[in-house]
């Protein structure tokens, strides 16, 4: 399996095709992919972080985000998202501003833990219903 680095508008996908990975000076023991911001896609080990702590009242927060349905002006392609405004003033560490554009991005998988927290909450919820 090789990643494709995908870069649109100053936002990095990674996909999985069979093309040559695109890499900083590639070899066995690494693979960094060229992205913007902090993004690292291969750096989640418990021990290269600090300050761990569980994601508190996430349906508070998730009930304040608007997901939204939308067509880009350049290319009138329809998308589904958020406004990075609006995610910004719940979630200020998911947006991030492009030094070349100066337009905000979306790290749309830092929404992943956030999303499953909220779910966890969600069956808690219907668990402690069904037992009454």
């Amino acid at each position: 399996m090789t990643i494709k680095k995908i870069t649109m508008l100053g936002f990095c996908f990674l996909t999985m095709f069979s093309v040559p990975v695109i890499a900083d000076e590639p070899n066995d023991d690494e693979c960094k992919i060229n992205c913007p911001g902090d993004f690292d896609p291969w750096r989640s080990d418990k021990a290269l972080k600090t300050n761990i702590r569980n994601i508190e009242h996430p349906m508070l927060s998730i009930k304040q985000i608007q997901g939204v349905k939308y067509e880009m002006k350049a290319s009138g392609k329809t998308e589904f998202g958020f406004i990075a405004q609006d995610l910004q003033l719940v979630y200020p560490e998911m947006v991030m501003t492009d030094s070349g554009s100066g337009y905000l991005m979306v790290d749309y998988r830092a929404m992943i833990p956030t999303l499953l927290e909220a779910i966890k909450a969600l069956e808690t919820r219907i668990s402690d219903l069904e037992n009454r």
